[in-house]
């Protein structure tokens, strides 16, 4: 890091005391603009090597110098500064509003909650169609010294999952889905699971299928939800909450701004002269 330090020296050493801001070090001029060390912030202290630190050093100073020749030049060639001006103040209002409108809602503290969700999702369910099968799955990932797999076998049959396996699960809750809304598609079957397509039906009780890897999988395939169905609400709650929290938050904003017009209405400083 000692590098872009002994750049800066260099640099420093070929100024004058006039060009030195109190406490900081000119790097660069063009025509009347300055850089100086503190405008480049705290980038070299993110470098992750020596080697590229003075190269990153010297980049940021020429881009810096190529900025300031063309906005020099440019203000010298172009003939409509003043359309720039006012889309430099147009663009400064929006900005302005922006942040305060930000403010106001932060204030406000916009929540969603799980009743109007499911509301949303029960009145438009034109929204959410179904592309592709879907499947929903419950399934417990083995290893593959697992013992004893005839005797889960029998144990599944009756549709129960043995103790030892919520045991694993607890253990090793990322290779488990078994109290989860879990669904996939057809291709995350065969990429999460390993599963061969023969076996993408519905399979109301638990299977036992030995893959390639020598690894077992418990699985259970309860629900399958073709093409134009309904997707299930745990597939799109995200999007609706998404949804609800912007139509939520412009409706606050409606009321806020409104508040704030009638206010500044009656204080005068709204003048209508229409």
């Amino acid at each position: 890091y000692l590098i872009p330090f002994f750049l800066i020296f260099i640099l420093s050493s070929c100024t004058t005391q006039s060009d030195e801001r109190e406490g900081d070090t000119l790097l660069a001029k063009v025509y009347d603009s300055k850089l100086y060390q503190s405008d480049l912030g705290d980038f070299l202290a993110d470098k992750k090597s020596k080697d590229d630190s003075l190269s990153i050093l010297k980049n940021q100073i020429n881009e810096w110098i190529y900025s300031e020749i063309l906005y020099h030049n440019g203000q010298k060639e172009l003939r409509n500064l003043d359309e720039i001006e006012k889309k430099v103040k147009s663009y400064r209002k929006s900005l302005i509003k922006i942040e305060y409108q930000e403010k106001l809602i932060k204030n406000k503290g916009v929540k969603i909650t799980e009743e109007e969700i499911k509301e949303y999702y029960k009145l438009n369910p034109e929204i959410f169609i179904v592309d592709n099968p879907i499947y929903h799955i419950q399934y417990v990932k083995l290893p593959e010294e697992t013992q004893n797999i005839s005797k889960l076998e029998k144990l599944l049959n009756q549709d129960s999952v043995p103790h030892f396996i919520f045991n694993f699960c607890k253990t090793y809750p990322d290779e488990c889905h078994l109290n989860d809304d879990y669904w996939l598609y057809d291709y995350q079957l065969i990429s999460y699971l390993s599963l061969p397509s023969y076996l993408h039906n519905e399979y109301p009780k638990f299977r036992i299928f030995e893959r390639d890897d020598k690894t077992h999988l418990i699985f259970k395939i309860t629900e399958k939800r073709n093409k134009g169905a309904i997707f299930p609400l745990a597939l799109v709650k995200d999007i609706i909450y998404q949804i609800l929290i912007f139509q939520k938050r412009k409706e606050i904003l409606k009321e806020l701004e409104d508040n704030l017009y009638i206010e500044e209405l009656n204080t005068g400083n709204i003048e209508l002269h229409y």
